[in-house]
């Protein structure tokens, strides 16, 4: 199954919008990851059944870590 990775560039708490979440990762420390415009760094993940919008990419802080296969 087809699933999306979106990485979050915020510490915890963190908010993530809910619709389609299939998994979340806490790094517990910020990692080097490549993202779709480049390497930066990164408190975790969270993967999604479906694209995010640009709009909430953007509201919630995260960054396109692209497509994976679960």
């Amino acid at each position: 199954m087809k699933q999306y990775r979106y990485y979050t560039m915020r510490q915890r708490p963190w908010s993530i919008p809910c619709g389609g979440l299939r998994s979340i990762c806490d790094y517990r420390r910020r990692r080097e990851v490549k993202t779709d415009v480049g390497r930066t760094y990164a408190w975790g993940y969270a993967q999604y059944d479906r694209q995010l919008t640009l709009e909430e990419i953007q509201s919630y802080g995260l960054a396109y870590g692209g497509e994976v296969e679960e």
